[in-house]
């Protein structure tokens, strides 16, 4: 999804319309806290029936469970940078999502 609000942003920042890149830009970032937040609860819920459906061993399936709870959780921080790297880069901001990717793994 945030290679697509790449390529509008990129059309309209090309086009000068910037009634429209401000609509594409708060449309994707709502959508992707929302989906975000709908991610950590689906994976909250679905964490251990996942496990199970990939047959997961009993002894090391309360571990993997909380493991990828504590993954989903993250999601929403995740979603936001996916599409605000993609609509800095889609205006020719190449720098600053390198940055920020670099100071999260520091």
């Amino acid at each position: 999804m945030s290679v697509g609000v790449n390529v509008l942003v990129g059309k309209y920042y090309g086009g000068q319309k910037a009634k429209d890149v401000s609509e594409t830009v708060h449309t994707a970032i709502a959508t992707s806290l929302l989906s975000g937040l709908f991610l950590v609860i689906l994976g909250i819920c679905a964490a251990r029936p996942l496990l199970r459906l990939m047959g997961t061993p009993d002894d090391v399936l309360d571990q993997a469970a909380l493991y990828m709870r504590i993954y989903f959780l993250g999601m929403p921080v995740l979603m936001a940078y996916n599409f605000g790297a993609a609509i800095l880069r889609a205006v020719g901001d190449t720098r600053r999502p390198l940055y920020f990717l670099l100071a999260a793994g520091w």
